[in-house]
Formats: C-alpha cells, sequence, structure tokens
C-alpha cells in the first residue's frame, strides 16, 4: 500500500525529482510513525486483505507481518471471530460509518484476549476504499469485571444464607424459649393446684430439654466464631474414642428410640488411644449421630464405628438410611450459616451449622471429614484423624 501527499502539502512542489523524493520520504516518515505506534494498527483493502499491520499488531497476533499482509482475518483467526470481523467490515463499507466493536479473539497460540477494534473506512484516488482500523486490548479490565461480578454473586449468597440463617436461628431461639416461659410459668403460678401436681414434672423436664437444646445452640455459634477468629484453643489429652462413642450414643439412645430408629454401635474393641481434644471428639459424635436421626425416617437404622484406618490413623463413622442429599449438595452443607432446605416450613429443624463446625474441629487436628450420599440412599459421614494423633 502507499500513502499519498495532498495536492496542498506545503511540503511539495510541483514536478520533477524533488517533488517525489519529498513525497517518498514522506510515506516513509508516515509508515514509520504508525509502525512505531504501540497501538495495534492495520490497514484492509476492499477484498477483506490486510495491506498494513504495524509491529505492535504483529506482536499482538503472535504472528509476523509476513503471515499477515495479502491475507484476510479467516486466514489467521479462527473461523468464528473471523465472520464477525467479515460481517462489520462489510457494513462499514456500505454504509461508510465508522465503528467501534467489543469482541474476542484467538493469537497464533489460541490464547483469547478480549479487545475494542475502532474502524473506519477512507478513500485513495487510483486505489480505491480502505479500513483502518486500531485495537485497544481489555482483555485486563474484562477480566476485572468477571472477577467483580463473581465477588457480587458471592456477596449476595453469602447475604442470603446469612438471612436464611438468622431467620432459623430466630425459629430455633423461640421454641424452646417458649416452652421455658409457658412451661415456668404454669409452675410459678401453680395453675394445676399445688406444686406437688405430678405434672409439673413432666414440665421441668421439658424444661431443662429445652435449655439444653439452646445451650448447644449458642455452645455451637460460639465455637465456630472462635474458630473462625483463629481463637480456639485445643486441649488435647489421650481420648478413648470407643468410650467416647459409647457414651454419645448412650446420651442419643432415647431420642433415637423415640423415633423409632434402631443405634447399633459397631466400635472395634482394643483400639489406640487419640491425642485429641475429647470435648471437640464428643462434638462430632454428638453432630453426626443428631444429624442421622433427624433426617432418618421411622424403622431406619443408624450404625456407628471407632476403628482403626488402613493408614494407621483412627476414625469415626456414622451411617444411617435416611434422605441422603446429592453430591452436588455437600459443599452446601459444609458451609456455614446455609441449609439444603430453606423454606419458611421446613420439615428439618436445625441452623445448618453441625457438619460446618465438625469440618472446623476436624481440621484444627489436622484431620477431616468425608461424606458419601446419595437422595434416598442415607449418609455416610466419617471423622478420619492423622496417624501421628495415634498412641500406642
Amino acid at each position: 500500500m502507499k500513502l499519498y501527499a495532498t495536492k496542498h502539502d506545503h511540503w511539495l512542489e510541483t514536478g520533477g525529482r524533488e517533488a517525489a523524493f519529498r513525497l517518498a520520504a514522506r510515506e516513509d516518515f508516515l509508515l514509520k510513525v504508525l509502525g512505531g505506534i504501540q497501538t495495534p494498527v492495520f490497514v484492509k483493502d476492499d477484498r477483506f486483505r490486510f495491506v498494513f499491520v504495524n509491529e505492535a499488531f504483529c506482536h499482538f497476533m503472535g504472528r509476523p507481518e509476513a503471515a499477515l499482509l495479502g491475507h484476510t482475518d479467516f486466514d489467521v483467526v479462527p473461523a468464528e471471530h473471523a465472520q464477525v470481523f467479515r460481517d462489520v467490515d462489510i457494513k462499514i463499507f456500505e454504509d461508510g460509518v465508522p465503528h467501534e466493536n467489543e469482541e474476542a479473539i484467538a493469537n497464533a497460540d489460541g490464547a483469547e484476549f478480549w479487545i475494542v477494534t475502532r474502524k473506519s473506512v477512507f478513500a485513495l484516488a487510483g486505489a480505491g476504499r480502505f479500513i483502518v482500523g486500531v485495537i485497544s486490548d481489555i482483555t485486563h479490565r474484562r477480566r476485572m469485571e468477571i472477577e467483580l461480578w463473581q465477588a457480587k454473586v458471592e456477596a449476595e449468597n453469602a447475604n442470603r444464607a446469612k438471612s436464611q440463617f438468622l431467620a432459623n436461628m430466630s425459629h430455633e431461639l423461640r421454641t424452646p424459649l417458649n416452652a421455658i416461659i409457658g412451661f415456668s410459668e404454669i409452675i410459678k403460678d401453680e395453675l394445676f393446684g399445688s406444686i406437688e401436681e405430678t405434672r409439673y414434672r413432666t414440665y421441668a423436664d421439658d424444661i431443662h430439654r429445652s435449655g439444653g437444646h439452646l445451650l448447644q445452640l449458642i455452645n455451637d455459634i460460639l465455637d465456630l466464631t472462635k474458630i473462625d477468629a483463629g481463637k480456639y484453643q485445643l486441649r488435647e489429652t489421650e481420648c478413648d474414642l470407643q468410650l467416647v462413642v459409647s457414651d454419645v450414643a448412650r446420651l442419643m439412645h432415647d431420642i433415637v428410640v423415640r423415633n423409632g430408629i434402631t443405634l447399633e454401635n459397631r466400635s472395634a474393641p482394643n483400639l489406640p488411644l487419640l491425642f485429641a481434644d475429647e470435648r471437640a471428639v464428643r462434638q462430632v459424635v454428638l453432630n453426626f449421630l443428631s444429624n442421622a436421626a433427624k433426617f432418618t425416617p421411622r424403622g431406619g437404622r443408624i450404625e456407628i464405628a471407632a476403628r482403626q484406618a488402613p493408614d494407621g490413623g483412627l476414625e469415626i463413622s456414622v451411617a444411617d438410611t435416611g434422605i441422603g442429599m446429592a453430591p452436588e449438595d455437600i459443599p452446601r452443607a459444609l458451609s456455614p450459616f446455609d441449609q439444603l432446605e430453606e423454606s419458611w416450613d421446613r420439615r428439618y429443624e436445625g441452623t445448618g451449622l453441625g457438619l460446618p463446625l465438625v469440618n472446623a474441629l476436624l481440621t484444627l487436628h489436622q484431620g477431616r471429614l468425608e461424606i458419601a450420599s446419595a437422595p434416598g440412599a442415607g449418609t455416610t459421614v466419617t471423622a478420619q484423624f492423622p496417624i501421628h494423633r495415634t498412641l500406642g
């Protein structure tokens, strides 16, 4: 392609070798200016062939000048991208209006970039019409926009989860509080006669159970908050897993039986001791069994076992025949303040803190939580402790 001076150019005098020399010198000057611009610049003829590309464009495309000049977009980029460019070029030639377009483009290595291309048409006497294009690489800006959008979505999800958690928590707290206040007023006012009335003993049991439920909720929240803040201190000592599992199973026995569920302890005998925070381990087992009892229908079965893992570590597993959950829901079950059932008339009570707390406690012990589940096929949860915590 040649660049031409206008007839009014004061640099040139009409006719002669000097004028021709100066014309060639100015063409060379302008081409060097375009070539030295750090922004990618290209020119196409009316057959959509590249007739000029500067060094920045070659670098951007990852191709030498020889691989671009005389070629069309279909020779240098994937067909789906080339067709978009071709459609724009046709429109510019038809209406002559400058055009700005944001698009994706792939270089010779297949790496995708986001660019803004500004194109316009011009004509040269005796040479036809051409399109000049200037490219701005906006890949970084696009990535930032995507990251901001993802952060916005995550923030909205977290906010929604916390709002749902607060709604659930208010319900969880209100139920036992109503029981505590109502039954205590009945006893205080002796509505059924003398305080010796036997019905008061039942109400006292309800008050005690409701108070225990409230205490457990508050303890879970406080423990999870301490762990998040890095202020939860493990009180590690020798821990007998068989004893812990037996104690918690005995504690849950009445609840399980009342729900019409069979609970079986299949722990292995003569296990080595575990070096761990016994209170935390009890909390892990209690959460396992509480969830199993909650989500297992009447007539179902729960099996709990403490045993030595194949790698020499120790583990505790609880398997139930309950409702189960889809594998894709497991990450949500491990997320604090999130629950798989979010309707206001939820069938299963709870705050959704149980498994996240278990996961956090196991992480503090360098252990891990494994969950295997399928809808309608029950759930098996396993707390695994590393071998270096096994004593003897």
